[in-house]
Parts: structure tokens; C-alpha cells; sequence
């Protein structure tokens, strides 16, 4: 793995476009939405207890019945590979928080099932989560 990175080793600007994914909307009538959004861990405890969770705009998933991410992957001792993983799961009031002002167009989608796909590969989701430290 001569020419592959290390994610914890990539300047920082590399890191944060690694924290950016796109995201494919599947629609009840069929069609697709496309958008984006980012990584985020919302601190839960003191313990260090996180929510992994996707940051993105409430109209790219507006009507979705579920999501596609492609993930870019890295092996466990984290150089990455140059390949994704497309993780799909349903959306559902459990998943999805919409901002609490309704004009605001903002929306978190948990991440947990992108972890959970990859609990039993040789892979890891090669995403950079963003928190509140960065500044």
C-alpha cells in the first residue's frame, strides 16, 4: 500500500473533504433526489459518548423512503483504499431530526447503520466526523 494515504495522516483540508458525502434520495414515486451533506458527532456525554450523524439540507431527503451513501472505505489500520461501499437504509422519524425552526432547512440523519455495515468487513467508512472542536 505504497501510494495509499493514511486518513489520520492527510492535511487537514483532505481530512475535511473526506467528512463531505453525497447522498441519493430514493422517492416514493420512484424517482431520485441528489444532495450532500457532512459527518457530525453530537457529543451525548461526558463519557465521550457520541451520535454519529449526517448533516444535510431537509430538501434533499423530503418524501425519501430511504438513502444511498457511497462511502469511500479504508482498511482497518486506516489507509485508504480509492473504493466506496454504497450503503442504502430506510429513513424514519427515529433516524431523521429536522432542525427545530421550521424555516430553517436543516436536518440530521443518523450514521449509526454506516457503521454498522461495516462491523463485520476488513473495512472501515474512511469519513472524517466533524464535532464541536473544529472551529
Amino acid at each position: 500500500m505504497q501510494d495509499s494515504k493514511r486518513l489520520n495522516e492527510m492535511h487537514v483540508l483532505e481530512q475535511i473533504m473526506n467528512s463531505v458525502v453525497r447522498i441519493e434520495a430514493h422517492l416514493a414515486d420512484g424517482s431520485k433526489a441528489t444532495g450532500s451533506g457532512f459527518a457530525y458527532n453530537f457529543a451525548i456525554q461526558n463519557d465521550r459518548t457520541s451520535a454519529p450523524t449526517i448533516i444535510t439540507n431537509k430538501h434533499v431527503i423530503e418524501g425519501a423512503s430511504h438513502i444511498s451513501l457511497p462511502i469511500s472505505t479504508m482498511t482497518t489500520d486506516g489507509y485508504i483504499t480509492g473504493n466506496f461501499a454504497v450503503i442504502t437504509y430506510e429513513l424514519n422519524e427515529k433516524l431523521v431530526i429536522d432542525h427545530p425552526d421550521p424555516k430553517v432547512d436543516l436536518c440530521a440523519i443518523g450514521a449509526a447503520p454506516i457503521y454498522e455495515h461495516f462491523k463485520t468487513k476488513s473495512l472501515s467508512p474512511a469519513l472524517t466526523t466533524l464535532d464541536k472542536s473544529v472551529s
